[in-house]
């Protein structure tokens, strides 16, 4: 059988140039398990799921994190139904846990208690992907910052990387971005590739390391902590078509789902991205939102007046 609809909401907590991207298209190569990108980022893809859910801007969905977790749950087709969190999305950390659909930041114990056992009973899990080559990790993180080739597929690489070292064209990287669906991708002539510049030559492996240590260990013991756990490794995803197979085994019993047969194709090869169609786009295992639903009814849930939210939207927006 296939299994409760959004019987298990999973959240996989993990750091950028960790092979997340490579680890959601695994995920999403299974049929009963929806993984989407990062839910509150400005990226391309984050404004695709709010188009599709009919929210209407970050900062609506930045406002009630539980209640915009619960209607993409609720949107959901899949048994196994997740997304991508990274540092930073969700300011402060404490509001990563309200992620899976429940406020967990609790006024006393017993609400606290409360919330999370509604999260264990609504399935929460958390899934944490770290790459153990923090030293590697540190030089990716600032070769997109210096670069602004953000790639995560050797091809989507080469290409930025063709674009940066050619003569100047914006024209040529904004479709290249628009391709992609890359919003931090800038040029590296830009005011803003020199700003990402600046921040990688600030930032020194010694704090980089700090910060990758402190995230991991807030994620695993501050994170809706009363909820599963399974940490796996980037590694584990890139060293060989066997190990890759052996983690995708684990993360899918973990998930709940039977396995997938020969989900990796090759050792440091993502799977194939869904081209539209063929059942392995996580956008495709989402149900459209009920009709009839307007702005003004999420502006009522989340406790804004309508007035007061267009003041601030474009600032939110910028």
């Amino acid at each position: 059988g296939r299994g409760r609809v959004g019987a298990v909401r999973f959240v996989l907590l993990t750091r950028a140039r960790s092979a997340s991207t490579t680890l959601a298209h695994l995920l999403n190569r299974h049929p009963l398990v929806t993984c989407r990108w990062e839910m509150w980022s400005n990226s391309t893809t984050a404004l695709e799921l709010r188009t599709h859910l009919r929210v209407p801007s970050r900062a609506a969905a930045l406002a009630d994190v539980p209640s915009y977790a619960r209607r993409y749950f609720g949107a959901c087709l899949t048994p196994a139904c997740g997304f991508k969190l990274l540092p930073g999305q969700l300011r402060p950390p404490s509001r990563m846990g309200d992620s899976l659909g429940e406020e967990t930041r609790g006024q006393d114990a017993r609400e606290s208690s409360a919330a999370a056992a509604r999260l264990i009973a609504a399935g929460g899990r958390r899934i944490l992907l770290e790459r153990l080559d923090v030293a590697a990790e540190f030089a990716s993180w600032r070769r997109a910052l210096t670069s602004g080739n953000w790639g995560t597929t050797p091809r989507v690489q080469a290409a930025y990387a063709r674009l940066a070292e050619g003569p100047r064209d914006d024209e040529a990287w904004a479709k290249l971005n628009a391709r992609t669906g890359c919003r931090g991708c800038f040029p590296p002539w830009s005011a803003a590739g020199a700003a990402s510049r600046s921040r990688a030559n600030r930032t020194s492996y010694a704090r980089f390391r700090r910060e990758h240590a402190a995230f991991f260990r807030h994620a695993r013991d501050k994170v809706a902590p009363s909820t599963p756990l399974l940490h796996v490794y980037s590694e584990e995803l890139t060293a060989s078509r066997a190990s890759c197979e052996d983690a995708m085994r684990r993360l899918f019993a973990f998930l709940g789902v039977p396995p997938l047969p020969a989900v990796c194709d090759r050792a440091g090869a993502p799977a194939p991205e869904c081209r539209g169609g063929d059942g392995l786009c996580s956008v495709e295992k989402l149900r459209a939102p009920p009709p009839g639903y307007t702005i003004d009814e999420l502006l009522t849930q989340v406790g804004h007046r309508t007035q007061d939210f267009s003041a601030a939207l474009s600032e939110a927006e910028g």
